[in-house]
């Protein structure tokens, strides 16, 4: 049995960061699997889990956009959770697409904290955003606002970087 939540946490006092938990049972099918190297208590039970991200390479403003797995303080951060309704195709399919483009794309896209909707740049939440979308996931209704809010949420990263 597995479960996806989509996760947030404040940055900087002024908006969010998304990113993506996939929580599996510690015996299950991703025992195994070395992206599953985090653990997390939640409804009474232990999971083992990957946390799936993304950020500026440098971790700055601006740059070049990085996805990772496993970054590190994203659960300690949490304070928004969003589960999604996600089949194992979907996990699957969230699991390929992440690592499509951390194979093909890692730091080739514009990075920019607070993207344009019509710019050549995106954030971690416009990765979150596009990674859920491109997996056949529906990503939740959070606010684009940049105070406050998940700003880049909605900004689209093309389907190809994804393997789609």
């Amino acid at each position: 049995m597995t479960r996806v939540i989509v996760g947030g946490h404040p940055v900087a006092m002024l908006g969010n960061h998304a990113c993506v938990i996939i929580l599996a049972d510690p015996c299950g099918e991703y025992k195994d699997d070395a992206r599953f190297s985090q653990t997390i208590k939640l409804d009474g039970r232990t999971w083992i889990c990957a946390v799936l991200s993304s950020s500026e390479r440098n971790v700055g403003i601006s740059g070049g956009l990085v996805a990772w797995v496993n970054r590190a303080g994203e659960i300690e951060k949490l304070r928004t959770k969003r589960e999604l309704a996600a089949s194992e195709a979907d996990v699957k399919a969230l699991l390929a697409c992440d690592e499509y483009f951390r194979v093909n794309y890692n730091g080739k896209l514009r990075y920019w904290v607070f993207p344009a909707k019509h710019s050549n740049s995106f954030n971690s939440n416009s990765y979150v955003f596009s990674l859920l979308t491109h997996a056949g996931l529906i990503p939740p209704n959070f606010s684009n606002f940049v105070i406050g809010g998940f700003a880049g949420w909605e900004r689209l990263i093309p389907a190809d970087m994804f393997g789609v």
